[in-house]
């Protein structure tokens, strides 16, 4: 506010001094977070600025309101604006009206006051302030007096087709901000794809008895019975051990049993009402896995039972009265000598024919189907019609760029902030390889290979070398696999795995550096595995068993709370390792991140030369 005098000389000659008070404008600065959840399955609503700004020690939110007390009237939104965050078009539709009712609700006392807004938008964020410009132009809700003064873009990936910037109610002078960083992948190519709301398809999902099955499976796991046959020597020193390998297995089976249902449940959800077609491939893979455990079962559960009523004659017989019936006493007491004699009945190699494995290696080579490279391979042709627009899981597939050029259409002064150079992986030296995977993965987008597109992801997350190492190391798998198992197994070990090695070698970018790449953590030594054989250990397995089968729906969904809870509040305390520095997580996330983390001196800058409301003559840093 400012303080302006006049003086006015009338005809008459008489002189009078009149003081006029000019008011300045409001300025009101808005964060609008960006997507946290991109192929939008967490169904976590609202929780897209949870931590958000204040993620760095030198973050932007504490630096934007040090600039609070050097202007007249800068408001900075306490409460930072929340929308879903999910990556779809019509999410940000609907956050661009929450970010205009948000307004209005929070400054009514501004309505008819000249006011200025100062909207910073991290990543799909900016879009949504882009959707609120075009909102305002019609929407009676947006105050006239109102103009946007700044915008600051943090790694917005920028559509060709929606989502585009209107002018009609930015200030002639608005100043335009655009932060970003050439190893951004979400900003330069993974946010083409806006998906559709796959909540629809994790609607219907029974969360609780996934959880309780998949508990119990860890404890099966883990109870140490399997050690006889996971030991570099796979053997099962008496059949008393073998009875209960083969009850634990069957257990296992009923558990995975029930996720398969559990799992075809979800697909089949009446409000996914796309990709018949795949629905029905993956319905007909996971019914017959179905129908392999019956099968499995009913084979396990015979030669148990084969075994006991074996053991019950030899024990039955030693009852006889006499001579004879002595001699048969002293051969009873004999029991567990003659039972082990049967050990040989419970070996690994009766396992898997028992197991059938024929029928679920089967499905894996369906699965894993490849003969040519990559235009038969089944796996990424499923994956391809999955992601496809319209008609698969994407609503649109739009061309991002990093620079907002064709929408501000040369109307207003855009700040250029590259931010390159801060990022880590630039030290590795690497530019010149990362761009190349980046243009081979933007290209297969905009040629319509997804397939291309898909596998060129792949082969920066599983290397041809592991999986070479997997096929090496599965060598002993020959000798347990008889017959039609057998078979299968080849053409896993020796047709398939050969052959996606070669599809991935072939676009392996390599782009880790030597000094970032993982140690592989030595397995300790000394840790010994529980002997699950033990009275004792019977007892507790089933004690344990019994009350992950009483758990209630109502306790489990309080200890989901409460675990995530803690798990956030561990997180603030010590926050979690980051992303191998060159991986895709990497430049996924901490790289599209990076923009966010500070006020970047250039932003300060521009944000300063915006602000209408004047400097506060009286501060002092």
């Amino acid at each position: 506010m400012a303080v302006n005098t006049f003086k006015l000389e009338f005809e008459d000659g008489v002189t009078k001094t009149l003081e006029v008070v000019v008011v300045s404008p409001t300025d009101i600065i808005m964060f609008v977070a960006g997507t946290q959840d991109p192929v939008n399955i967490a169904a976590l609503k609202h929780q897209a600025n949870h931590n958000y700004w204040k993620a760095s020690k030198d973050n932007l939110w504490g630096n934007v309101k040090k600039l609070k007390p050097q202007f007249h009237d800068l408001n900075i939104e306490a409460d930072f604006f929340s929308w879903s965050g999910d990556n779809s078009e019509d999410e940000r539709n609907r956050a661009a009206d929450r970010l205009l009712d948000l307004f209005t609700r929070e400054y009514p006392k501004f309505k008819n006051k000249e006011t200025h807004l100062h909207l910073i938008g991290h990543s799909h964020g900016g879009n949504v302030i882009n959707q609120f410009t075009e909102l305002i132009t019609t929407d009676t809700r947006f105050p006239k007096l109102w103009e946007i003064k700044s915008i600051t873009y943090l790694s917005t990936p920028f559509f060709r087709e929606k989502h585009q910037l209107n002018h009609s109610k930015l200030h002639k002078d608005c100043q335009i901000i655009n932060v970003h960083n050439d190893y951004d992948i979400t900003q330069r190519f993974v946010a083409d794809f806006s998906l559709d709301n796959l909540e629809n398809l994790i609607a219907g999902f029974n969360s609780f008895e996934f959880d309780k099955a998949k508990q119990r499976i860890g404890l099966i796991l883990s109870s140490g019975v399997f050690a006889p046959i996971t030991s570099a020597t796979s053997i099962i020193s008496d059949s008393t051990q073998g009875v209960l390998i083969w009850e634990r297995v069957s257990l296992l089976l009923d558990n995975v049993n029930q996720i398969l249902d559990l799992i075809i449940n979800m697909v089949n959800n009446p409000k996914l009402k796309k990709l018949s077609t795949e629905k029905a491939e993956i319905n007909q893979l996971l019914t017959e896995l179905k129908a392999w455990i019956p099968i499995a079962q009913t084979n396990l559960n015979t030669r148990v039972t084969e075994y006991q009523q074996t053991i019950e004659n030899i024990n039955s017989s030693s009852e006889e009265e006499g001579l004879w019936g002595k001699f048969k006493d002293n051969l009873g007491k004999a029991a567990d000598s003659i039972a082990n004699s049967f050990s040989d009945t419970f070996e690994t190699v009766d396992l898997m024919s028992d197991l059938h494995m024929e029928a679920p290696l089967r499905v894996i080579n369906k699965i894993l189907f490849i003969d040519k490279g990559l235009e038969d391979a089944y796996l990424l042709g499923l994956l391809e019609r999955i992601f496809s627009e319209q008609s698969g899981v994407t609503d649109t597939i739009d061309n991002t760029t990093w620079d907002p050029t064709e929408q501000i259409q040369g109307k207003f002064k855009v700040t250029d902030v590259p931010i390159t150079n801060e990022d880590a992986y630039h030290s590795r030296g690497l530019k010149s390889k990362f761009e190349k995977f980046v243009s081979g993965a933007e290209k297969s987008i905009a040629d319509g290979n997804l397939k291309e597109f898909l596998i060129r992801l792949v082969s920066q997350l599983i290397s041809s070398q592991s999986i070479n190492d997997m096929s090496t190391i599965l060598w002993w798998a020959d000798l347990i696999f008889k017959d039609e198992a057998d078979d299968e197994f080849k053409k896993f070990r020796k047709d398939y795995l050969p052959k996606y090695s070669q599809l991935i070698e072939k676009y392996e970018a390599h782009l880790i550096a030597p000094q970032d790449k993982p140690i592989e953590k030595k397995t300790e030594t000394d840790t010994k595995t529980p002997d699950g054989f033990t009275e004792a250990a019977k007892l507790a397995f089933t004690t344990e068993l019994n009350a992950i089968n009483s758990i209630t729906k109502q306790n489990w969904e309080a200890t989901v709370l409460e675990e995530k809870e803690k798990k956030r509040e561990d997180e603030e305390k010590n926050p979690p390792a980051p992303p191998v520095i060159g991986s895709l997580a990497h430049f996924a996330t901490v790289s599209h991140g990076l923009s966010h983390t500070k006020l970047w001196d250039e932003v300060e800058q521009e944000l300063k030369n915006s602000f209408s409301s004047g400097k506060n003559p009286g501060y002092k840093e």
